[in-house]
């Protein structure tokens, strides 16, 4: 029932995607801007960085936020069943390179979805007595990062700021992937659906 629900959301997404291609920047502007979250910066107990693509931006901003004092840790998440350099270790080891302490560094390493990133990262956050995270990834998944993170850390103490990574890319009217932004709406109605968030 799932599957049969999620071929025609996706075959949905597939024609409004089509429909959007000819409309006007503004709509491709709107559509991003939903998904883009980012609050003020302020100082929190730790960086949470979630895995998922664009592993060179993420870890270079959380870098950036380090090096800046907005939290002394930094906690990677992501399952090295990943494809490629999109796990926690990976990360870890670029935020080193890039002159992160390897003692400020922490790694979830069993989450293969966004769902998992955050669960798997509670335990931690609240075994470092974390009070507010500063959520790290990218523009385009940001809402429903937050979204997953609300509901997974309701029952805790922990204050989430949305901190993804500024792109050009994001907000281009020309030339920026559609399908990119369909995946994300799919996605989004698929974790509503399953009550993930």
């Amino acid at each position: 029932m799932l599957k049969a629900f999620l071929k025609s959301l996706f075959s949905i997404a597939f024609l409004v995607g089509l429909v959007l291609l000819v409309v006007q920047s503004d709509l491709k502007r709107w559509a991003v801007s939903f998904l883009y979250m980012k609050d003020p910066l302020k100082p929190a107990d730790i960086i949470l960085v979630l895995s998922g693509g664009n592993e060179s931006e993420r870890t270079g901003h959380a870098v950036t936020l380090y090096k800046c004092g907005y939290a002394l840790r930094v906690l990677f998440s992501g399952s090295v069943q990943m494809s490629g350099g999109d796990n926690a270790e990976y990360l870890k080891n670029l935020a080193v390179k890039k002159g992160v302490p390897e003692s400020a560094t922490h790694i979830e390493d069993q989450a293969t979805s966004t769902y998992q990133n955050l669960l798997f990262s509670r335990e931690i956050l609240l075994q470092m007595h974390a009070r507010r995270v500063l959520l790290v990834t990218s523009p385009l998944h940001q809402r429903r990062a937050y979204l997953v993170a609300r509901k997974v850390l309701s029952n805790t103490p922990i204050e989430i700021v949305n901190a993804p990574f500024d792109s050009p890319e994001t907000f281009r009217s020309e030339g920026f992937l559609w399908i990119s932004i369909l995946k994300e709406y799919v996605k989004l109605a698929y974790y509503f659906l399953s009550r993930k968030m």
